[in-house]
C-alpha cells in the first residue's frame, strides 16, 4: 500500500490559506457529451465556501491555454475582457482536455499583528520574533495563482491528464481520474520550476453533491508525490501554497505561489 504523507506545519514554506481567497477553475460539467460546449468559470473562494465567479481580466491573467487532442492553444489573446465564464468554446475532439490559467502577480497588505499571530499558531517562532521587532504596521505579500482543470468529452484518450503546463508551481496528475473506480488510488506530483517539490504541504478537498466539503492533508515525498483515494462523488480540488521571503526587487516582504487542480469523479464502482 502506498505511503500517505500527513501534513506537519513545521517549515517556512507553509500554507497561508487562513489569509487567502483561492482562485481556481471550475467547469460547469466535467464529463461532456458529444456536441457539448466546454464552459469553465474562474472562481474565488475559501475551501469552496461562499464561492464567487470572477470575470476574465487581461491585466490579471498572465497565461491561459487549452490542451486538446495534443494541441496546445493560447486562449488569452482571443478572450473577451470582463467575460464570464472565462472559457466557453466548442471542443474540437473527443477525449481528455486540460486547461490552465496563471494569474498575474498581485501585491496586497495585511496587518503585521495578524501575520505574526498566524506564524505563532503554526510554531514558526523565529519568524514571529522577526515581525515583533519590525516596526512596519503592515506586511506585503506578493501572490500568484496557477490553476488547472481536466474534463472528459465522450471517451478517455491517452495522456493529457499528466501533461505539464510549464507553470512555476504546478500539480500533475499521474493517473487519469476518469478511468478510476471508487476507492482507487490517485497519485499527484508537485513541481516547482519543473522539478519535484519534496516536503510540501498539500490539501485535497472534495465538494460532494450535497455541498458538503471534505478535506484531507498530505505532505509530498522525496519525489514530490502524494497518494490519496478517490472515494467520493463530486468536485475534487488538489491545492497547495508555498511562501518564502521575497526577493529585494519584488515590492513585497513575502512571495507566495499557489497551485491547484480540479477534476470530477462520479463514484463508479
Amino acid at each position: 500500500m502506498k505511503r500517505i504523507f500527513l501534513i506537519t506545519l513545521l517549515l517556512l514554506n507553509t500554507s497561508l490559506l487562513v489569509f487567502a481567497q483561492e482562485n481556481y477553475l471550475l467547469p460547469t460539467k466535467f464529463v461532456l457529451a458529444p456536441g457539448d460546449s466546454l464552459t469553465v468559470k474562474l472562481m474565488t473562494a475559501k475551501s469552496f465556501k461562499d464561492a464567487k465567479e470572477l470575470p476574465f481580466t487581461a491585466a490579471k491573467v498572465s497565461d491561459c491555454w487549452i490542451l486538446e487532442g495534443n494541441k496546445k492553444v493560447d486562449l488569452k489573446a482571443s478572450s473577451v475582457e470582463n467575460s464570464v465564464p472565462v472559457v466557453a468554446r466548442k471542443l474540437e475532439s473527443a477525449g481528455l482536455t486540460l486547461l490552465g490559467l496563471s494569474s498575474a502577480a498581485n501585491v496586497r497588505s495585511m496587518p503585521k499583528s495578524r501575520f505574526a499571530d498566524y506564524l505563532k499558531e503554526q510554531g514558526l517562532d523565529e519568524l514571529s520574533k522577526q515581525f515583533e521587532s519590525n516596526k512596519k504596521p503592515f506586511v506585503k505579500e506578493r501572490i500568484t495563482w496557477f490553476s488547472k482543470t481536466l474534463v472528459k468529452a465522450e471517451k478517455n484518450s491517452r495522456g493529457t491528464y499528466d501533461e505539464k503546463g510549464g507553470q512555476q508551481l504546478e500539480i500533475v496528475l499521474l493517473q487519469n481520474p476518469y478511468k478510476l473506480k471508487y476507492g482507487d488510488d490517485m497519485t499527484a506530483q508537485v513541481l516547482m520550476l519543473g522539478k519535484p517539490l519534496k516536503l510540501a504541504n498539500v490539501e485535497v478537498l472534495t465538494q460532494a453533491m450535497n455541498g458538503s466539503v471534505y478535506t484531507t492533508n498530505y505532505r509530498t515525498d522525496e519525489d514530490g508525490k502524494i497518494y490519496f483515494k478517490v472515494n467520493r462523488t463530486g468536485t475534487w480540488l488538489v491545492r497547495l501554497i508555498q511562501t518564502s521571503v521575497a526577493a529585494a526587487d519584488a515590492g513585497a516582504d513575502y512571495e507566495t505561489f499557489g497551485a491547484n487542480f480540479t477534476f470530477g469523479f462520479e463514484g463508479q464502482m
